[in-house]
């Protein structure tokens, strides 16, 4: 008797629990933009006073373009790298295997390569658009190799 009252209980909690919590919100379910480059990836992105965009590279990726375009109250956009390896044998033009190239509005493209990349330093700033290329070269040497980057407004 007291076992059946006890499940009874817990179901009647239960029940109760999942009828008072509903769904999110829609503010909470407008979450940042998470990019994971596939094999040949073309996207852009709208970076918002508040907006964190992260894009990361994969095994199979071999050509990523990201367009980020500035929205709303920015006025810049800064570029960061965290995990970030794309061996190259010309290590500093990067003319010779895989490489990034970083072009901001108004500016000749950077290439980035190796463990060379914008830390939180030295950033890639764009006052416009922000256009990010990778190139990777398929590789059994080095497996994990790629890149995770971040872009945010400059506020």
């Amino acid at each position: 008797m007291r076992t059946s009252t006890l499940l009874l209980a817990i179901c009647l909690v239960y029940a109760v629990k999942s009828q008072t919590t509903g769904p999110p919100a829609k503010e909470s379910k407008k979450q940042d933009p998470t990019i994971l480059c596939g094999k040949n990836t073309h996207k852009i992105v709208n970076i918002g006073a508040n907006t964190v965009s992260v894009f990361k590279t994969q095994r199979h990726t071999r050509r990523c373009t990201i367009i980020y375009k500035l929205a709303g109250s920015c006025t810049a956009s800064i570029l960061t790298c965290g995990a970030f390896y794309l061996p190259n044998k010309d290590e500093f033009k990067c003319r010779r295997g895989d490489r990034m190239y970083v072009k901001a509005a108004g500016g000749q493209p950077r290439s980035y390569c190796e463990k060379n990349k914008p830390t939180k330093s030295f950033p890639a700033i764009s006052p416009g658009k922000l256009k990010v290329t990778i190139s990777i070269h398929p590789s059994k040497m080095y497996p994990s190799k790629g890149a995770t980057c971040t872009v945010k407004c400059d506020n």
